[in-house]
């Protein structure tokens, strides 16, 4: 924390970046309560300037594929940091999951920034796409 506390003292340019799990690792999305740890608030209380603080949801999701579907969504961002608490940072994580479920569930993707592999069943579907106008 201390190193990170270093990082973010820096006045160079661009502004330094870290991301960090303030629950201290990775959890399932759906698990609840979140709980951001000591090691956010500490870090915060240990600067003598303020941060911009963008709260990220990440769900990765298996839907109608073998392959998982990874979607983001960024939260407002907090110009404040000394006013985002770990109690505030907890509900505001907690709104940017559940607000990702509904458009999840509806299957809309969003914008994709980056294509993996495609799974068995998209090859095959794309056979099939391609057997049926003869471009086989």
């Amino acid at each position: 924390m201390k190193y990170t506390v270093k990082i973010l003292k820096q006045t160079v340019e661009p502004a330094p970046l870290v991301c960090m799990f303030p629950q201290g690792e990775m959890f399932p999305p759906g698990k609840r309560p979140i709980r951001v740890k000591s090691g956010y608030q500490w870090i915060i209380n240990h600067l003598d300037k303020d941060i911009i603080t963008l709260p990220l949801g990440i769900r990765i999701e298996y839907l109608d594929q073998q392959l998982p579907e990874v979607f983001f969504q960024l939260g407002k961002p907090v110009v404040d940091s000394k006013k985002l608490d770990g109690t505030a940072l907890e509900k505001r994580l907690t709104e940017i999951l559940d607000s990702m479920l509904d458009p999840i569930s509806a299957k809309n993707r969003g914008s994709v920034i980056l294509s993996g592999k495609k799974s068995v069943s998209e090859q095959w579907g794309q056979f099939v796409d391609n057997f049926k106008s003869g471009k086989q």
